[in-house]
């Protein structure tokens, strides 16, 4: 088992320990700081995008021509 996947585990046998985090980590044997990174890491990764997010195609139509009137007025000062 790798590291992210063992950390993991740690995290959800945590949460459903009823133990404060403290304590669970002191019992586990790994630091409270990294605990906590790997608790926020594992949230990242399970808020990852799904694989069929991405960029979708889009076709640009040039824009419309200006009315006539327009094109012609000018202003002077």
């Amino acid at each position: 088992m790798d590291k992210a996947k063992r950390m993991q585990a740690l995290v959800e046998r945590q949460a459903s320990s009823g133990q404060s985090i403290k304590d669970f980590c002191a019992e586990a044997g790994i630091s409270y700081a990294t605990f906590h990174y790997w608790r926020r890491k594992s949230r990242t990764l399970r808020q990852a995008p799904s694989a069929d997010v991405g960029f979708i195609s889009l076709k640009c139509s040039p824009p419309p021509p200006e009315p006539a009137a327009a094109a012609a007025a000018t202003l002077e000062v």
